[in-house]
């Protein structure tokens, strides 16, 4: 059969300078590219990272606050669907701005950040997965909400936990949910010392038994992942 050229995308990116340039290893380091046809608001060593994360650590239930255009959250989606091994929630508070950026019935685009102005939000597709997957969801919700903690804390019980903080308060999300995670449980935040710093945690760390998580943290300085993960001890 032959395909049908009309109902292809067109919203390539405004700014393709990265796009032309000669790949290095170093842009593997670098946030604002693009992954899986989607705006990526971390860098590709960052889904490396959380790729050997997630499985060495064998979580059973993965959290993202924070969707965004939903790059990240469509990579966690598939490994929990194709592996089988955890459940994956996402929430996002407005999706409008990004997550659905692109589709037929969403005017809005994904900021220019980066250059990100064109690329499409993953939300539809996120949609079509989320209904053959019942390993996956996605919320268009407050995460901080009381019905938000609710649902995640009624997961947390009964599974180990991995919670990633990337949303637009990350300290509320980490001071919030810290507390809740039980022993061998982990919370990691993504933008560390530029959107969140030790200071601002510090207290929900000591009283609640929180630390780095060993040489999973040190990827943030030797990596530049932008991501410290601790763990309750």
């Amino acid at each position: 059969m032959n395909y049908d050229s009309s109902v292809l995308s067109v919203r390539y990116p405004d700014d393709t300078r990265h796009l032309q340039s000669e790949i290095e290893g170093t842009d593997i380091c670098e946030i604002g590219r693009s992954f899986l046809g989607s705006a990526l608001s971390q860098s590709y060593v960052g889904i490396y990272f959380l790729e050997h994360y997630v499985e060495a650590k064998r979580f059973q239930y993965v959290v993202e606050f924070g969707s965004h255009a939903g790059a990240v959250s469509l990579y966690l989606a598939n490994s929990a669907a194709v592996s089988q091994r955890f459940y994956f929630d996402t929430y996002e508070l407005y999706p409008q701005w990004s997550w659905y950026a692109g589709s037929d019935d969403h005017e809005w685009e994904v900021s220019d950040l980066y250059g990100w102005k064109g690329w499409n939000g993953c939300g539809p597709w996120f949609e079509q997965l989320s209904k053959i997957s019942p390993f996956i969801n996605f919320h268009h919700a407050d995460g901080l909400s009381s019905e938000s903690i609710d649902h995640v804390v009624g997961n947390i019980s009964d599974k180990k936990t991995f919670l990633f903080c990337d949303g637009g308060n990350k300290v509320d999300e980490f001071n919030t949910y810290a507390p809740l995670i039980k022993k061998g449980d982990c919370i990691a935040v993504h933008d560390w010392d530029t959107e969140i710093f030790e200071h601002q945690i510090q207290d929900v760390c000591d009283e609640h038994s929180l630390q780095p998580d060993g040489h999973w943290a040190e990827h943030h300085y030797k990596l530049g992942t932008g991501i410290m993960p601790f763990v309750k001890v």
